[in-house]
């Protein structure tokens, strides 16, 4: 069985993306793996990091593609946190080579494999998404029924490129490029084929916070009312994940020194092998004793999620993207 992987990575997120890469060589030993890698201001340690990962596994091969060559500047599309790549992953199909390919799993840099991926194979449809864990505003704001996380994507090649989707999705922004876009890839293939989405089990993007606990917060977090997710469906998902993605949890990730990221643990196994000397990013100010108090970060997240008005919720986090 061959698994073709792609990611979109830069300098910046080089040590990350190998502890993917490699918790997935580490979790996948039944099948052939091909992981196809966009970069952007890669340096030669980058490289040399990832085929270090990966060469001495012979059922393992590893292909780069430079996307500074591309002209994304074309289609209007803002960056995410001063870069371009994360928009990569919508242009796939002019960047890699895809004649061989017949399924491909796009993986966030920022996502750990815990278990085998052969299975997510046999789901159907072009695109497959896992479903966002959003509060309600964010499908209004969108004018969308459903909203998708980016993160993980299976994608069908033959039906994507017969159905001509990139195009669908350059087009949209073409006749809507005053349209808002927080996370702009995430956005646009929500609002542009969002109901041509399959929905994957949700055990294939698992963010932090369904692993929160302390103050009960797993159980007032998830409530139909205010999630896509109810308590019920995750707390039902939590033992079988195949995939943990490291997305933001009160903006205090793995790699940054804390005592509060769930994934914590699991991530660090990884790094051990490959940077162990990695100095971890310090925090500073109210993220800082956030990232060192657990009780605390985990009654602010109480109040947020259940106490305070969705519309108050929308403000903080649109101050929160524009510090970014």
């Amino acid at each position: 069985m061959d698994l073709n992987i792609l990611y979109t990575t830069d300098h910046n997120y080089s040590n990350i993306t190998a502890v993917s890469i490699l918790s997935t060589i580490m979790n996948n030993k039944n099948c052939r793996l091909h992981f196809h890698v966009i970069t952007a201001d890669f340096e030669e340690e980058d490289y040399r990091l990832l085929k270090a990962i990966t060469e001495e596994n012979e059922d393992v091969d590893l292909n780069f593609y430079d996307f500074d060559n591309f002209n994304i500047e074309d289609f209007n599309i803002p960056s995410w946190r001063g870069t371009q790549i994360a928009n990569a992953r919508l242009f796939f199909q002019d960047i890699i080579e895809t004649s061989k390919i017949d399924k491909l799993l796009y993986l966030d840099s920022d996502t750990i494999i815990l278990d085998d991926l052969v299975d997510i194979l046999n789901c159907k449809g072009t695109v497959g998404a896992v479903p966002e864990t959003v509060l309600n505003y964010r499908l209004k704001e969108l004018g969308v029924k459903r909203y998708f996380n980016s993160g993980v994507l299976l994608l069908d090649i033959c039906k994507w490129i017969e159905g001509d989707y990139q195009r669908k999705i350059t087009d949209y922004r073409k006749k809507n490029p005053n349209l808002p876009l927080k996370y702009p890839d995430q956005d646009l293939l929500n609002v542009a084929i969002g109901e041509e989405i399959t929905e994957l089990p949700y055990e294939y993007n698992m963010p932090p916070y369904v692993l929160a606990t302390g103050l009960n917060l797993r159980n007032h977090f998830y409530n139909d009312k205010r999630k896509y997710n109810n308590f019920n469906d995750v707390e039902n998902k939590v033992k079988n994940a195949k995939i943990y993605h490291c997305c933001d949890f009160a903006g205090i990730k793995p790699w940054a020194k804390n005592n509060v990221n769930p994934f914590n643990e699991e991530f660090d196994k990884y790094m051990e092998i490959v940077n162990p000397n990695l100095n971890k990013e310090k925090l500073s100010g109210a993220k800082r004793i956030l990232a060192e108090h657990k009780t605390l970060l985990y009654l602010i997240l109480y109040m947020k999620n259940v106490i305070l008005p969705e519309n108050v919720i929308q403000k903080v986090e649109n101050i929160q993207l524009k510090r970014k």
